[in-house]
């Protein structure tokens, strides 16, 4: 189980840096993207899991023509990676905060111009702007609770716990 594990981490990893590499013009279909999301809700570790979000981000940002694969990978990172896991309370925080920072990274990334071809299709008819509001307070708090000390880098890219982040004003209705 471990080797198989293993491998499967090393396949995603790769997958995550091809994905970024090319900025996610990647020849993928729906039955793709289906496998990657099942990978990252199955996922035994969280670095797989990181790098499983990491590879739907990056192939979420391909355009043009690509919005339903698109509205399927933003949802998905919305809904199951950010909203869900901060909306239920945990005992450990650690071993979800990788994957939601991952995500939100990449939520804002993806969404951050109004000029690309899923912004209105996607972010705008699908709400995702109220839905990240509705979770702003949540992650502001889950982002202090992860250890400055143990995990700094991790904190400092936590998005909405960082006043510095892009994202922000966006989600404070400035």
């Amino acid at each position: 189980m471990a080797l198989r594990c293993s491998v499967l981490e090393s396949a995603v990893g790769s997958m995550w840096t091809l994905t970024r590499g090319v900025e996610g013009c990647v020849p993928v279909t729906g039955p793709h993207i289906e496998g990657l999301v099942q990978i990252c809700e199955f996922a035994p570790t969280s670095d797989l899991r990181v790098r499983a979000v990491g590879a739907l981000g990056n192939i979420a940002r391909r355009q043009p023509g690509f919005v339903d694969l698109n509205r399927r990978i933003g949802a998905y990172l919305l809904e199951n990676v950010i909203v869900k896991p901060l909306l239920q309370p945990t005992k450990d925080p650690a071993a979800i905060a990788e994957p939601i920072v991952e995500a939100l990274d990449l939520f804002f990334d993806i969404y951050s111009d109004m000029a690309y071809d899923y912004d209105e299709p996607v972010f705008v008819k699908g709400e995702f702007l109220a839905r990240l509001r509705q979770v702003y307070l949540p992650a502001k708090k889950f982002a202090k609770t992860i250890d400055r000390r143990k995990h700094r880098e991790l904190r400092s890219r936590a998005g909405p716990g960082c006043p510095e982040s892009p994202g922000i004003p966006r989600l404070q209705g400035n």
